[in-house]
């Protein structure tokens, strides 16, 4: 290409054509000449021509550039000593390197490619720099040194992480569901970090995403996740949006097509925020617990690329269960997977299905609308709540209200089957005395013994079955407070500010609130009733506290009066 073949060419289009032929893989150099087509129709015949000229030789130019990356490593950049070479891509080639002074320390060094300084790369390049240099957490990989090598080449150096692909680590640990889960939270907190900083990744992937293990002082192996490679990040604005000046251009692939979002899909970086990262991340956990992507990968062609591209940005990716059971039968799913299905059918069927399927709703809109929901949408899971992302049946809320309470629901469910005993036996008393009432008029004397006896049998009917209900309404008063820190519990961890998602779920809270509040006026009587017995009793005066003699009676007395306390201030506030 000569410099006249390009003179009546915008200036931008000639950055982005050079771009292309300077940063891009040679599989992707197609598309995106057909995207820049696209932009500049009244340029498509010129830039067609160009294209077939460059992908003409396509194949000469990556031989000589493989030929000169062989052969022109560098022994030495600043204080490193280059000791091999870990991977490469469209910016540059990254290397394990050591540094001897003034600090003994392995690194990971990246170096920009000497013969694609232009001044996108260069952006680009310094970009990645500057978002490193403003993270700083434990589960992102921190930025150590920088600078410009003799030949003019920048480079940057970060720590070096002795560890593997996310999805490598799981399979080869044959970690179960909750370990990935849990291993997976140290990304989402990676991650939330550089979203607080204004850095979104676009680039989520397993292989960007490594695990190692640490050992601690007392001798136990931790898995430690670290987020890698901004080599696409780009700024946020205050809104979470893309700011403007970090906009790719449009019709422009940025990313790994198998986990792309919907947004980077549609080639329109002005729809990129926060959320395209939401999206990444599920596609990464659907990864680790299905081991089969929602979409697959793209077939290696430019029909097959598009196609991809047209699904991600306008389907609803297939259900988590089904794509697991397919994942199974090719033999895709892991391996801990493979060894107990139910169980992992079971959740993505359920629980952790819904989960994925809201982060990757293909509108942005349903999604978590930040990667801090996601992760304590996770952490609901481990701990056996509900998940927001569940539909709001009374039988599925109730069934996580009982795995969460087992040991308290246990011991109500122990009291109740007692009172229930006990009516029994107290209506077996009864039938007794029947009976015996029947048979008592065959004589005169019998019969008044037997009426005798009847009669005190029927008491005792009466008072076990009074003492029965008594019991059963004590039990109802008192677990009005579990009903109580239920909800406080909600309203404070789980509904937060108004918001579509949450809506049905708080019009069900206040359905439950306003049904206990109903319940105050007959506690109150209750506690009065009590109350004036007790000073009864006691003899009390103004000064003391009133007592019952029985100690069940006490505890009900006392139960009660914090219970109306708190219910008069729950009504007041909601």
């Amino acid at each position: 290409m000569d410099s006249s073949s390009l003179s009546d060419l915008p200036r931008a289009c000639v950055e982005e054509l050079f771009e292309i032929v300077a940063a891009t893989a040679s599989a992707q150099r197609a598309a995106r000449f057909e995207a820049l087509c696209g932009a500049y129709p009244e340029h498509a015949a010129r830039l067609r021509d160009l294209r077939g000229r460059v992908l003409a030789f396509d194949e000469l130019i990556d031989g000589v550039a493989t030929e000169v990356a062989a052969d022109g490593d560098p022994a030495q950049i600043g204080p490193y000593r280059i000791v091999e070479r870990l991977g490469e891509g469209g910016f540059g080639v990254v290397y394990r390197a050591l540094q001897e002074e003034p600090l003994k320390r392995e690194v990971a060094l990246k170096l920009g490619r000497e013969a694609r300084a232009s001044r996108a790369f260069l952006r680009r390049f310094e970009l990645e720099r500057e978002a490193l240099a403003a993270l700083d957490h434990p589960h992102v990989a921190r930025i150590l040194d920088a600078g410009r090598a003799i030949d003019g080449r920048p480079w940057f150096a970060l720590e070096y992480i002795a560890g593997v692909p996310i999805d490598v680590y799981c399979e080869r640990e044959a970690l179960d569901l909750r370990a990935r889960v849990e291993l997976f939270r140290q990304v989402c907190e990676g991650l939330h970090h550089a979203h607080l900083r204004g850095i979104l990744h676009r680039d989520l992937k397993p292989s960007n995403l490594l695990v190692a293990t640490v050992v601690e002082p007392d001798g136990r192996k931790r898995a430690v996740a670290k987020v890698i490679d901004f080599g696409i990040a780009r700024r946020l604005d205050e809104a979470g949006a893309l700011s403007t000046a970090e906009r790719t251009l449009e019709g422009q692939i940025v990313g790994t097509p198998e986990y792309l979002s919907p947004e980077q899909a549609s080639l329109d970086p002005r729809a990129i925020d926060a959320r395209s990262d939401v999206y990444g991340l599920g596609l990464v956990l659907q990864k680790l617990l299905v081991g089969a992507l929602p979409f697959g990968r793209p077939a290696a062609t430019p029909t097959g690329l598009h196609e991809h591209l047209r699904r991600v940005a306008n389907e609803e990716p297939p259900a988590p269960r089904a794509c697991f059971l397919r994942a199974l039968e090719r033999g895709e799913a892991p391996s801990a997977a493979r060894e107990n299905p139910r169980s992992w059918e079971r959740a993505l069927g359920s629980d952790l299905g819904w989960v994925l399927q809201r982060a990757l709703a293909c509108a942005k809109e349903r999604r978590y609308q930040s990667v801090a929901a996601l992760d304590e949408e996770l952490a609901r899971w481990l701990e056996h709540r509900a998940v927001l992302a569940g539909p709001p049946s009374v039988l599925y809320r109730a069934s996580r209200f009982a795995r969460r309470y087992r040991l308290q629901l246990g011991a109500a469910l122990a009291v109740a089957l007692a009172l229930i005993a006990g009516t029994i036996v107290s209506l077996l008393y009864a039938r007794e005395a029947s009976e015996s009432a029947a048979h008592s008029q065959q004589s005169e004397l019998a019969a008044k013994r037997s009426e005798s006896a009847a009669r005190r049998s029927e008491q005792e009917a009466q008072q076990s079955r009074a003492a029965a209900q008594e019991n059963l309404d004590r039990f109802l008063r008192m677990a009005d407070g579990v009903v109580l820190d239920e909800l406080e519990r909600e309203a404070r961890d789980a509904l937060g500010a108004p918001r579509p998602e949450n809506l049905e779920a708080m019009q069900g809270w206040i359905a439950r609130a306003e049904a206990l509040a109903s319940r105050l006026v007959g506690h109150r009587e209750m506690h009065a009733l009590l109350r004036e017995r007790a000073v009864a009793e006691s003899g009390a005066s103004g000064v003391e506290e009133p007592r019952l003699r029985e100690p069940a009676d006490q505890l009900l007395f006392e139960g009660l009066a914090k219970l109306v306390q708190r219910l008069e201030l729950f009504a007041g506030a909601s």
